[in-house]
């Protein structure tokens, strides 16, 4: 088994139990994911996570010498276009803050349309169709998703338990565009685990 020491540079308290178990359905059990204690205090926002972006790169792969940093922020918006132009402009943004002394391939970006909520609605809900749940209000999804618990631990409790329901990367690699995309960059980045 592999193991695979990462930071996680994200906004909100769901990122911090989502990511972690969605990644073990990612990699599947030929790798063992330790994540830092690096961390910006929560809740954040995607400009604080942006200035944050360059020191936390160079801390975690060159200082610490971990092997991958992963940074999200969210689209803050709907992305109706399936070539995702708004979504592939905010990544242009993330890469631009990223150290210009760290390793690219060691860096994978995730960027849910409007917001992780989104992603966790369609763990939730397995009715809805593909694509379709980013056109709802954000107020609407948080309720859905953590009903009136939303305070960080709660949330991130929440994410947490969706994430870790079994087949959760497959379903949401076919139900969210911004997704399928993040789940590519951690098969990539496992791919050159490899060679």
């Amino acid at each position: 088994m592999t193991e695979i020491r990462y930071t996680l540079l994200a906004e909100g308290f769901a990122e911090l139990g989502f990511i972690p178990e969605i990644l073990n359905q990612i990699g599947g059990e030929k790798h063992r994911w330790i994540k830092s204690k690096l961390s910006i205090p929560k809740p954040s926002n995607r400009n604080r996570v942006l200035a944050k972006l360059c020191d936390f790169s160079e801390t975690s792969l060159l200082r610490n010498k971990e092997d991958l940093l992963i940074a999200g922020i969210d689209l803050d918006y709907p992305e109706t276009n399936a070539d995702m132009p708004l979504w592939n402009e905010e990544r242009k943004k993330v890469v631009g803050k990223l150290s210009g002394k760290i390793p690219v391939d060691k860096v994978v970006i995730f960027i849910p349309i409007q917001a992780i909520d989104y992603w966790l609605l369609y763990l939730q809900d397995l009715n809805l169709s593909a694509n379709s749940a980013e056109s709802k209000k954000r107020e609407e999804v948080k309720k859905l998703v953590y009903e009136k618990r939303f305070d960080g631990t709660s949330m991130q409790r929440r994410a947490k338990e969706l994430a870790s329901k079994p087949g959760g990367s497959e379903l949401l690699i076919k139900k969210s565009r911004s997704f399928a995309r993040f789940a590519g960059e951690i098969n990539r980045f496992l791919s050159q685990l490899k060679k």
